[in-house]
């Protein structure tokens, strides 16, 4: 049943008389609900828009990189920083692991708890990213890699290994700035990161567009796609180390209690992390050496699509998951289950209307995006894409919850079979079925595996939290 438009009108009026800039009492319960909504408001608003900015950058660069470096190069570049996400495995799952170590720090107001953890992880993941970027670049440039995807022709193979070998170094060396955004969001002001990473997509697109329009190498196209977003994550850092200044890295901050707590989460989440890479990260290096570059292209469009399509519908909401581990700390879990169960009808509603549009436009949207007509599918395509968002959005939020919640074995369990899975279909179908294949690969897993273990594995530990307190 739609809500009534009274019911609708004193939601909104709900929602303005929390959105202000002044904090909420938080010596009370209700004082604290009203302070949670407050930076959920400005989270998300902040979160909008922010993505509406990387969004509108990440489609401009598209029909540029086609028109101008040509569709085989434009899938060698999607290859390229597909592979960027597996460098990030070097941080050892203490990335994900620090949101949660914040946000029951900031739950008891423990900000050296909070501190000691996030300098312990920053300065050993600095290590690993400058002894990472030396080994990256030397494997690169020595490893016969353009033998398995090949080079378009008529471009420099020295150029391309020099742009290859950067974006493979900046990654590595951007380890430790991956945490400045944690700190943020487990502190319930995840607006903050937003601007700077909306920031560094603007920085993004404008090296990009000197670079092609200029005439620019392979390597300063490469360049210009990778540098924008480490200045971005360096600023941040300043921006945090002024606004909270207990949040400075320090190495004498660094502890081996700080390194116990984070490893109790970051170990099973690191586990997750190369799961969840076989399932979103491994279509695009597989596509490239069994169906071609020119496949890849295709698919990364609609990955593109897809990823778009999460983004928009869980950056909408994803301030909720902090406020869940606070809440829990400080007794509210009646607040938390209500919430929670808000979440998910937010986010189906949306993946629904949005799934719509997708299978009714996608060619139309396609065309005018591209302003080409050579990507086209046929409506099979655009229904297995619909179904895909509609599981993935479906077990987003319970993903989230057992995150936040520590429970993170059960989520490794899963993707460690969905993982393995993916990989097989996808060379199997992709090679066979091109990018309906590639799809089928993804869906299958999500829809049999995720889609209904993970909910039940998270309902069930939120019922167990609430009787245990």
């Amino acid at each position: 049943m739609l809500p009534e438009p009274a019911q609708i009108l004193a939601r909104a009026r709900s929602l303005l008389r929390v959105a202000r800039v002044e904090p909420f009492d938080e010596a009370t319960a209700e004082g604290r609900s009203q302070e949670r909504y407050r930076r959920i408001v400005l989270s998300t608003g902040a979160s909008l828009a922010g993505t509406a900015v990387t969004t509108l950058v990440g489609l401009a660069i598209v029909p540029l990189l086609v028109s101008r470096m040509g569709k085989d190069f434009y899938g060698l570049w999607a290859t390229v920083f597909s592979l960027t996400p597996w460098i990030a495995l070097l941080d050892m799952g203490m990335v994900g692991g620090l949101v949660v170590a914040i946000a029951e720090a900031n739950g008891r107001d423990d900000r050296e708890g909070a501190a000691a953890g996030f300098s312990s992880a920053f300065f050993s993941l600095a290590l690993a990213g400058v002894l990472a970027s030396v080994a990256l670049a030397a494997v690169v440039a020595f490893a016969p890699w353009e033998s398995v995807v090949h080079l378009p022709a008529g471009l420099s193979r020295s150029s391309v290994t020099a742009g290859v070998a950067l974006v493979g170094v900046v990654a590595a060396l951007s380890l430790p700035l991956g945490l400045v955004n944690q700190a943020w969001t487990g502190y319930q002001k995840a607006f903050v990161a937003t601007a700077f990473t909306a920031g560094g997509s603007l920085l993004s697109l404008a090296l990009l567009v000197a670079a092609v329009r200029l005439g620019g190498s392979p390597f300063a196209v490469f360049a210009a796609g990778s540098l924008a977003g480490f200045v971005a994550g360096l600023a941040s850092l300043a921006f945090l180390s002024r606004a909270m200044p207990w949040m400075r890295p320090s190495p004498r901050r660094v502890s081996r209690p700080a390194f116990r707590r984070l490893l109790g989460t970051a170990t099973p989440l690191y586990l997750f992390q190369i799961g969840s890479l076989l399932v979103n990260q491994s279509q695009r290096p597989l596509l490239s050496a069994s169906a071609g570059l020119g496949v890849t292209a295709e698919y990364d469009l609609l990955a593109r699509i897809y990823v778009l399509a999460i983004t928009l519908i869980t950056v909408s909401s994803a301030s909720f998951a902090p406020t869940f581990r606070e809440s829990l700390e400080r007794g509210d879990g009646e607040w938390m289950r209500k919430t929670f169960w808000r979440l998910v009808r937010l986010r189906m509603a949306a993946a629904a209307a949005l799934c719509l549009g997708i299978v009714l436009g996608g060619n139309a949207v396609l065309r005018l995006w591209l302003g080409r007509q050579d990507f086209q599918f046929a409506l099979p395509v655009w229904l297995t894409l619909a179904a895909l968002i509609l599981a993935a959005v479906w077990a987003s939020p319970f993903f989230e919850l057992l995150t936040i919640l520590d429970r993170i074995w059960p989520q490794v369990a899963v993707v460690l079979v969905q993982g393995p899975l993916t990989v097989g279909l996808t060379w199997y179908l992709g090679s066979r079925y091109g990018v309906l294949g590639a799809l089928l690969a993804l869906v299958t897993p999500t829809v049999v595996v995720s889609g209904w273990v993970i909910p039940a594995l998270a309902w069930n530990t939120v019922r167990t939290q609430e009787v245990r307190r």
